[in-house]
């Protein structure tokens, strides 16, 4: 029997970012902006570009207030930090969209729990 108990929610979790990534609905980006300030109209059209208007989850690390503030408030994306990834999200957003720090935040992260 292949339920959700009998694989366990890790499994569940890892299989919905495989699916992500084999539709090509995940993507790894330096970042959406440059410079110090953020801007939610810059983001959105370089978000845009990514994810075609489809509900994306954004992934950053705790210290990337550029792209958290700058995507924060857009309708179609909620904003994660990397520590705070959870099944629930990935199950809800159409694309996975995570800067390069915090896959690398992420894939750290779960090498150290094995």
């Amino acid at each position: 029997r292949d339920s959700v108990a009998s694989r366990g929610l890790g499994d569940v979790y890892k299989r919905q970012l495989s699916d992500r990534f084999r539709g090509g609905r995940m993507h790894v980006i330096l970042g959406l902006l440059e410079g110090d300030a953020p801007s939610t109209k810059t983001a959105r059209v370089a978000l845009d570009k990514i994810v075609d208007g489809r509900k994306a989850l954004v992934v950053v690390t705790r210290e990337d207030d550029l792209n958290r503030l700058s995507v924060r408030n857009l309708p179609s994306v909620h904003v994660l930090w990397a520590d705070q990834l959870n099944t629930y999200d990935v199950i809800n957003a159409e694309d996975v969209v995570f800067t390069k720090d915090a896959l690398e935040s992420f894939i750290a992260a779960r090498e150290d729990n094995k």
